[in-house]
Parts: C-alpha cells; structure tokens; sequence
C-alpha cells in the first residue's frame, strides 16, 4: 500500500535510553541468554517477568548493581503507562519501604523489556566509530575555545544518538534482526536462519518501537493489522495457519518501508505550522508573549517556532519545536503546549515560561538560560549538552516570580 508509513518510535529512545553507556552484560549475546532462561524458568519470567524474577537475573546472573537494575525496571514501567493516574502512584507512599513493597507487586512484559535492553546499545560509545567520524580527542584548548564563544552552541556538534531521529532509524536498521532474533523461541528456531519464523507476541513487542499509520491524515494502524493485510502477506512472509511470520521476508520488509516519524521533529518543521513572535505587547489573536530583554520591544528576538498542530488527529501525537530563542522572554500558556512533545533547542540569555501541561520536554544546547515549566511527567524531561541554567517546576516559583507571570499572561 502506497499510503502506508512504517516509523520509529521516538519514546523509548528519548525517555526510555540512559544518557550512559549500557553495563557491558547487557550486550545481546547476554540478552540472548536472558531468553532462554526466562522461557524455561515459566511462571514469573515468561510471558509476564516480574520484579522478583528481574531482581534475580539483574543481581545473580548479570551482575548489575542493584539500583541500574531497580532504575531500568522503574523507566520502562514509566514508560509504558497505562493511565495518568499511574504516573503519580509513587507519591502516594508515605516511605520508602512502601515503595519498595509496591514494587515487588510489579510485573513487565518480558519480550518488550527485553527489546527496551537492547536499546541501550545506542549509548554504546565506540572509539573505532569515534575515529572513523573524524572526532578529536578532548583537548584544553579546544575545549576554552569552543566555552569562550558566545554562540559555541551554534558550531559544528551532534546530539546524543538517541534523541537524534536519523540516528534512531539507522540504529533500528542496523540492529533490527538481531532485535527480531531475540524475540523468537529458541526452543522452536530452527538452524537455518531463512526458515526461522517470528511468532505473533514477538511481532507485537516490536510493534513497541515500529509504529504504523496509514492514509492521508497518517491514522494510527497496528503493525499487526499492516503486516496480515492479504496485499503484503507475501511480502511479510505471514502464514494464517501457523499465525507467524518469516523471519527474513519480515525484516526486509520493514527496513524497506521504514521512513521518517510524521509526527517528530523533521516533519514538523517542514510541513507543521509556523509561528511569528509579535512585538510587546502582543497581539489580541495571539496567546503568546515575547519581548526582548535589551531592547525593550523594539527588536525582535531571533527565535523559530513550529508545531504540526494542523495536522495531527491526537493530542498526544502534538510536537512543538521552540529554536534559537537568544536574549529574549517568552511566556506561553496555549493548547499548541498542552500534551505535546516540546523540544527546546540552541537558547541562550533567555527567559522561557511554558506553563501548560505537556507530555514531554527536551532541553539542548541551552545555555545561560531561566526555563519554567508546568508540572510534568515523571520521565518526561530530558537534559542534553550544556544547559548551565535555572531550570524549576511552576510548583516551585516563588510568589514573586508567579505573580510577575500571571502579569505577563
């Protein structure tokens, strides 16, 4: 099908990845081996692992410290909450052995946290990788150098690969059939590697990092629903009798129809909505506040606004770009924020107050800056490269500081 989109999901990577390298037994031989023991261990490790049963892999058979093991089990249970109301659960505990006590009722799917593992390759750092790259070794002076400019923050760099959408899909191209070999039975593989078949629950723990829509508006399909269709059952391998599909016709498959996230950061810039700053005072039409800090009105911050709020079909699905806002003050409270996926990117010498409720919040390349947000998620706020700034939930304003903004707004 022409209208058919297969993307990477960017939550795991953004929310899910630790900004470390992975522990070196988390590699995907080791992963490898932590399937075949929790499908022979049975109840407690397979199809459902629990918390014990993790606790005991992480401790006695990988040799992970407890609190990355604990830190791990606690992201991916964050990460793929059920209802709003799960997100605060914690706060409700009055110590901490209640929340430990809590936590041991716990349970993950155990192929889906197996895939969320391997995903911490991407923090891998590799020093061939690193060469062949042309990177330097870290030098004193390239490092004053670069901290003296004033704009060093635009100069040549790379974010981290896994809030960089091109590297999340290279990384799934590279590393998807050894992802999609995790998730099969080894109980039922069999030697030759183009007969092996994926059964119908690994094809459903994928569908947790490849999403798929379809149509004109980009609605929402499984990856089930897209991989059985009768027009690509022959692309797909998938057998209706044995309800599985063929392993390497699969993985083909999905690599060819892989494409860019229509609802991430590219997308939004090239076909979502722009937004002009006004001059101070705003507009009456416009919700939005800027002004700059040393001018007092006259000129226009240099700032850069999209959102591909005119083309989504949820809420959820809303991303919100706010770039290069330099010397300036912005204070917004707007549906355009509310539930969206808000990246802040290359500010310095500025004042930014986002004071709706949003989903998720990632701060780059920011620099000497005061950034105010409305309370958020849990997991959702990510910090990159040098953000050498204030940065305080509203809950935490001084009365002071609040009434200035409710002035503003």
């Amino acid at each position: 099908m022409a209208s058919l989109k297969l993307w990477v999901n960017p939550d795991p990577f953004v929310i899910g990845v630790l900004p470390s390298p992975p522990h070196n037994k988390l590699s995907p031989s080791y992963l490898k081996k932590i399937v075949t023991y929790v499908r022979t261990r049975g109840k407690g490790g397979y199809p459902i692992m629990t918390f014990q049963s993790w606790r005991h892999i992480a401790l006695n058979k990988l040799q992970i410290p407890e609190d990355i093991a604990i830190t791990y089990f606690d992201i991916y249970t964050l990460l793929h909450y059920k209802d709003r109301s799960s997100l605060t659960e914690s706060s409700k505990y009055s110590s901490k052995a209640e929340l430990v006590a809590a936590r041991q009722n716990k349970s993950v799917d155990t192929l889906k946290f197996l895939l969320f593992l391997y995903l911490q390759q991407i923090s891998k750092i590799s020093l061939r990788t690193s060469l062949n790259a042309g990177e330097e070794w870290p030098s004193s002076h390239r490092l004053s150098s670069r901290s003296t400019s004033p704009d060093s923050m635009q100069s040549k760099g790379s974010s981290p690969k896994n809030l960089d959408e091109q590297c999340q899909i290279q990384f799934v191209l590279d590393h998807l059939g050894d992802m999609c070999e995790l998730l099969l039975d080894p109980e039922t593989a069999p030697r030759s590697h183009r007969d092996a078949t994926l059964s119908a629950d690994g094809l459903t723990a994928l569908s947790s990092l490849v999403h798929c829509s379809s149509g004109p508006r980009n609605a929402l399909i499984s990856l089930r629903d897209a991989a059985t269709q009768p027009a690509l059952t022959h692309r797909t391998g998938y057998s209706k009798s044995t309800d599985s599909f063929l392993l390497h016709k699969l993985v083909d498959w999905l690599k060819d129809n892989l494409s860019a996230n229509p609802y991430g950061i590219g997308c939004c810039i090239s076909s979502g909505r722009r937004f002009s700053w006004p001059l101070f005072p705003p507009a009456p039409s416009d919700d939005v506040i800027a002004t700059s800090s040393k001018s007092n009105g006259r000129k226009r911050p240099s700032g850069r606004i999209a959102s591909n709020i005119n083309y989504v079909t949820k809420s959820s699905q809303k991303t919100t770009l706010i770039s290069q806002w330099s010397q300036g003050t912005l204070a917004r409270s707007s549906e355009v924020l509310e539930d969206s996926t808000v990246k802040l990117h290359r500010s310095h010498g500025s004042h930014i107050y986002l004071l709706a409720p949003m989903r998720t919040v990632s701060v780059e390349k920011c620099r000497n800056s005061t950034i105010v947000w409305a309370p958020l998620p849990p997991w959702s706020l990510s910090l990159t490269a040098a953000v050498a700034s204030w940065l305080r939930p509203a809950a935490s304003w001084s009365p002071r500081i609040a009434s200035a903004v409710r002035s503003i707004c």
